[in-house]
Parts: structure tokens; sequence; C-alpha cells
């Protein structure tokens, strides 16, 4: 479960998401955050904020570009992304994503990790 859906009950997250969508309907509302099992993240900065608002054409490598210059990483060190515990091409958009894995309050939940690959 994410820290997000731990904070806010189901109704307030459904009304915001809601709200969101109705207000910004070419845009898909993610909630993006450490994946509880990530090990590696003492030795990066974190995410200041969870809560994003994607072009739905975006692509999940370039959301991922987002996240890295957010956490300002060094080249040497991967992210990996995962979407209901799987990893999803990099070339999938957004709109593809929020379609297929959606949550029931609205949101797609989006969880990240680190991989040092050089090392």
């Amino acid at each position: 479960m994410f820290k997000f859906q731990k904070k806010y009950n189901f109704a307030e997250r459904s009304e915001e998401s809601r709200r969101v969508r109705e207000k910004y309907p070419t845009k898909i509302p993610i909630i993006c955050e450490l994946h509880s099992k990530d090990t590696n993240h003492k030795h990066y900065s974190m995410l200041d904020k969870s809560k994003y608002l994607v072009s739905e054409e975006l692509t999940l490598a370039q959301f991922m570009q987002v996240i890295r210059k957010k956490i300002s990483m060094e080249q040497s060190v991967a992210i990996f992304l995962f979407i209901k515990g799987r990893m999803y091409p990099s070339s999938t958009p957004m709109n593809i994503l929020y379609s297929q894995c959606k949550d029931l309050d609205g949101f797609l939940y989006i969880q990240y990790g680190f991989e040092n690959v050089f090392g």
C-alpha cells in the first residue's frame, strides 16, 4: 500500500482524481513513491512530492526522465518503475497505462527503485 493511500481514505482520493480529470481531461493523475523494498535509496535523494499530473501522450520513458531530474541522479544509477508490481515497456504511453492499470480511486500508482549498474 502506498503512503498516499494510507494518508487519505478512498472517498477523498476518488474525489480528488475525479476533480483533476474533470478539470484536466487530457492529463493523467499519478502517485509515484519509492518502492517499499528498495534498499539502495539511502544513497540518493527522494522525490519531494508524490503527486504528478502528466500528458496522456507522455511515455513511461519520458516520465522516468522527469523522475530522474527531480532526484538529480548520477548516470551510473538505474531507476526502475513498477506499476502494480510489474515493469512495462518504456515506450508505453501513459494513457494506455492509465486505462489498463489505474486504481479504483482514479489514480495511476507507480513505484520507483534504484540499482547501481556499474558496481
